[in-house]
């Protein structure tokens, strides 16, 4: 599936974190940048499927990752990021932008 999304293109921004102790993936995202017809032709992205591993979840790692992935997006250039996520992910995710 990896192999798919990396020959698309710019169109999947994928972000991993990885625990240098354990050498192990932590945590995944990832941004889908789609190409608009308004805004000249503009990308807006869409950030998804965040997952954390247990043993991480609570200590602000999947706030990272969002964070990390709008910047990605913005330094692609998109002109809107969008978080897709459960109703009560949204306030853990909540950042100043």
């Amino acid at each position: 599936m990896f192999a798919q999304m990396k020959s698309c293109g710019e169109t999947y921004l994928i972000l991993a974190i990885i625990d240098k102790q354990t050498d192990q993936m932590v945590a995944h995202g990832a941004a889908i940048v789609e190409n608009k017809y308004i805004h000249g032709g503009a990308s807006a992205a869409h950030i998804e499927d965040i997952v954390v591993s247990p043993t991480c979840q609570g200590g602000g790692v999947g706030k990272k990752l969002v964070i990390g992935l709008r910047d990605l997006s913005a330094a692609q250039g998109c002109y809107r990021v969008e978080l897709h996520c459960r109703a009560e992910k949204i306030r853990e995710c909540a950042f100043e932008a």
